[in-house]
């Protein structure tokens, strides 16, 4: 019953799907628009920047603060939240 009820809960979401890019492993994607929500206790960025370089984190703010460089891929995500990876141990 718990699990039906969780089910019935969870929102239908469409994955987001973006190229690899051909730049190789040191490649930048910035991921924009999205509201971000970090898992602490400090309220969501709205209209925030995502950037990953090489596979890591290397900036992430309010879209006005964050400089996407030149030749990055982007990825809209306008309407979309983003959040830290969540797992489960048991």
């Amino acid at each position: 019953l718990m699990l039906s009820a969780c089910l019935l809960l969870q929102p239908a979401v469409a994955p987001v799907e973006f190229a690899q890019s051909a730049a190789g492993p040191d490649a930048t994607t910035a991921f924009t628009g999205a509201t971000i929500i970090d898992g602490t206790t400090r309220a969501p960025i709205a209209n925030a920047t995502l950037l990953v370089r090489g596979g890591r984190i290397v900036a992430v703010g309010p879209s006005s603060a964050v400089s996407v460089p030149a030749g990055a891929t982007r990825v809209h995500l306008a309407g979309r939240h983003v959040i830290p990876g969540l797992i489960n141990t048991h």
